[in-house]
């Protein structure tokens, strides 16, 4: 069966356009790669210790002279919480917590006594995620759960991958003062198993089906206001503005 002009200069067509979404798809995917710090997690944010971890003198600087009680970040007379559900293996929540999205919140809301933030972490993504919540939730009786957390973003490896180990803990224990003197674990203990708990329960609750998630409340007030989750760029401005209508 032959084929006329007409009908190859078609075909030519739709091999064209056919070429063109192709192209434009790789374009699509490049940019969520460099977005989310390549498809492994981790990405180059952070300046690197000699032992290969990142983002110890950032934490530091984040984290300095704010006070931590259990996983929440920030004076705890402030008139309003923030309330963040993350998962530490979530590329997206990594983006917010070592980028500017975090570093807002903390400049604008919790040093000024604005607000505090309460870190509430799922495991939405796997049992992998399930042993570094309880790594950190483990930390809320000594204060410094916000550290660990913090660490591990910097450091986040592949999303479903069993990156979260001792050995890590380790390395990031080695290059972090605030947790020198503090034993890292990721198996449960009292305190972990409770923050777990509540944390589940509290999802459950407000339907958290995502991460990561936000939510704005007053001080001791049981009416979560959801922010919502996003997929590139966090609401950051919004969860401002919710803040300062709390304001006394």
């Amino acid at each position: 069966m032959s084929i006329d002009d007409a009908e190859l200069d078609q075909l030519r067509s739709r091999r064209w356009q056919l070429f063109g979404v192709a192209a434009l798809a790789l374009v699509v995917i490049a940019g969520l790669a460099i977005a989310f710090g390549g498809f492994g997690g981790g990405g180059d944010k952070g300046t690197r210790s000699p032992n290969g971890i990142r983002g110890a003198k950032e934490t530091g600087q984040l984290l300095r002279g704010i006070p931590q009680q259990g996983i929440v970040l920030g004076r705890p007379t402030a008139p309003a919480t923030i309330t963040i559900f993350a998962d530490l293996h979530c590329p997206i929540c990594r983006g917010h917590f070592t980028g500017d999205e975090l570093r807002e919140l903390v400049d604008k809301a919790v040093r000024p006594g604005k607000a505090n933030v309460e870190l509430r972490l799922v495991d939405l993504l796997g049992a992998n995620s399930g042993l570094g919540r309880v790594a950190v939730d483990r930390l809320a009786a000594s204060g410094s759960a916000w550290n660990l957390a913090l660490m591990l973003y910097f450091n986040q490896g592949a999303e479903g991958g069993s990156w979260i180990d001792d050995r890590l803990l380790q390395r990031i224990a080695a290059v972090t003062p605030s947790l020198e003197a503090t034993p890292l674990s990721l198996r449960e203990d009292a305190a972990s198993r409770r923050v777990v708990a509540e944390t589940d329960a509290l999802r459950q609750r407000l339907g958290v089906d995502g991460t990561p998630t936000y939510f704005v409340r007053r001080r001791g007030s049981a009416d979560y206001r959801e922010i919502g989750n996003t997929f590139l760029g966090g609401p950051t401005g919004r969860i401002l503005d919710a803040v300062d209508e709390l304001q006394p």
